[in-house]
């Protein structure tokens, strides 16, 4: 993973504009190559990539941001720091609660729940 730049401290005024993000490729045993040849991720070659997490706050798989004045920043340093103005809310929590991913299942998978 590539080193995060940190968040600009914080303006007045949070700068709204549309996210892009560069998401977390995760190898996995049961992986392939359809999240590069189907959806055009630019996942690493020759290995078996299982998931792409594509919105991340998690410790292990952050995504950060692709574009714009906090371009470089993790997603997760960006909402702690801006989280109420991110959600336009008082009440943000203190890290973003979803994970959004996209999976390459080339082998059978175990149901967790």
């Amino acid at each position: 993973m590539t080193e995060s730049k940190p968040v600009p401290a914080a303006p007045a005024k949070f700068k709204r504009y549309p996210l892009l993000l560069a998401p977390f490729f995760s190898p996995r045993p049961w992986g392939g190559d359809l999240l590069r040849t189907r959806l055009g991720k630019d996942a690493p070659q020759g290995e078996k990539i299982g998931e792409a997490w594509e919105l991340s706050d998690h410790p292990n798989g952050p995504t950060s941001i692709a574009n714009g004045p906090y371009e470089g920043c993790l997603f997760g340093d960006l909402f702690k720091t801006h989280g109420p103005k991110m959600c336009a809310t008082t009440n943000a929590p203190g890290r973003f609660p979803l994970l959004v991913k996209y999976l390459d299942a080339q082998g059978d998978l175990s149901i967790q729940v």
